[in-house]
């Protein structure tokens, strides 16, 4: 087979051609190596190809510009071997069929394992489980390297301290806070917690509880959890007779020996007017606010409904417990916010949250009572609708709800 050249080089310099063999990839390789090489015009007849494969020869060779005969072969090869001559129809079918069985693979726990490793669920694929379908709600955790160990006889106890009337009379008194207490007992309950509740108490008996927990042995718990709820300024939440500084609660409760190494969670819900941002020494370590610093923080108008934030923090737990760890939900409490507190006031009150977590927190456990939990959830949903009919009400006066 003659090959002829046309060029206009007074040399007879032909452009170098791939070595037989070559893949695609290989060729665009070789190509670019060569870009720099004074490039003849090579004409290449589809003749040279084979004939029963003409219909699949590049435009740039029917044409007859093409200039590398060997690459030309290539794609000519790689377009042969791709070709489907199903119609447009059974394609399309086989298709939305691989991506059903696609999808249906992906449930499978062994897929999930291979894919995440072996070590993500905590241990050896079983074979007899290879077809086992994954539940949903089934938790999917790392490593136990990766969590904090919850393997302790106790979860831990919980406080909830909850200011609703002040000894001056001048601070508003904060109607409706009772059902925050009886929605976080409800879920802490759930989670395995043991809770004690304080109400209205003065400085200097929230320090003394304070100094009593951080002296008690803690060493068959998993966790500490604590909730703070009052009027709030410059980093200072206010008691009863009395303001105290955040800072205070946390430092107090990392004094104790027994809880080091575990994770103490500290949630507020308080006003942050004349506040500054605020960084953790302590590790292990994460605070949750209801409010960024500079902003105020809003009760329902109801005065029996309580807060936003307290009611969005406990129904995505309540929701969110089983597959995702706290800090997650957490942050995930802030899209459910969005969904109580009206457009007008998201740009007033942003929660955000604090954490020197070296690991991750999961409560799915035998300690979880689930259907406490579904209990709460279900009383969070219905809370929420209630609140949805009394600002329609409001908006369409004179209808029946």
């Amino acid at each position: 087979m003659n090959l002829n050249v046309t060029t206009d080089n007074d040399d007879d310099q032909v452009y170098p051609s791939a070595p037989s063999g070559q893949t695609f990839a290989m060729a665009e390789k070789h190509k670019e190596l060569h870009k720099n090489t004074q490039e003849p015009e090579v004409i290449v007849e589809p003749e040279m190809f084979s004939e029963e494969n003409n219909d699949m020869l590049p435009n740039s060779v029917k044409e007859g510009k093409f200039f590398d005969i060997e690459l030309a072969q290539v794609l000519q090869k790689r377009n042969v071997e791709n070709k489907d001559d199903r119609p447009k129809k059974k394609r399309r079918k086989d298709k939305e069929e691989n991506i059903r069985k696609n999808t249906e693979k992906t449930s499978n726990i062994s897929y999930i394992q291979n894919q995440l490793g072996r070590q993500t669920f905590g241990g050896k694929v079983n074979p007899k489980e290879n077809n086992q379908k994954l539940e949903v709600g089934k938790s999917i955790k790392t490593d136990d390297r990766s969590q904090y160990n919850f393997s302790n006889l106790n979860r831990g106890k919980a406080l909830i301290f909850n200011h609703v009337q002040f000894a001056k009379p001048k601070t508003k008194k904060r109607t409706g806070t009772q059902k925050d207490v009886e929605y976080l007992r409800l879920v802490l309950e759930a989670m395995g917690f043991s809770v004690d509740v304080f109400i209205d108490l003065g400085i200097e008996k929230v320090k003394t509880v304070l100094k009593n927990y951080s002296e008690t042995d803690f060493s068959d718990s998993d966790c500490f959890f604590l909730v703070a709820m009052s009027h709030g300024i410059k980093d200072r939440l206010i008691t009863f007779d009395q303001s105290l500084p955040v800072d205070l609660y946390w430092e107090t409760i990392s004094k104790n020996k027994s809880l080091k190494g575990k994770p103490k969670i500290f949630i507020f819900e308080m006003c942050r007017i004349k506040s500054s941002p605020q960084s953790l020494q302590i590790p292990d370590l994460i605070v949750s606010y209801s409010t960024s610093p500079g902003m105020m923080s809003y009760l329902l108008p109801r005065s029996e409904t309580g807060g936003y934030y307290i009611k969005a923090l406990c129904e995505t737990i309540a929701q969110e417990y089983s597959n995702t760890d706290l800090e997650s939900i957490i942050q995930q409490s802030q899209e459910t916010f969005l969904c109580y507190i009206p457009s007008r006031l998201n740009t007033k009150q942003i929660p955000t949250h604090n954490s020197t977590l070296t690991k991750k927190i999961y409560f799915d456990d035998d300690k979880l009572n689930t259907d406490l939990m579904a209990e709460c959830h279900e009383n969070l949903k219905k809370a929420r609708w209630r609140l949805y009919k009394w600002r329609l009400s409001k908006l369409f006066k004179g209808y029946s709800l």
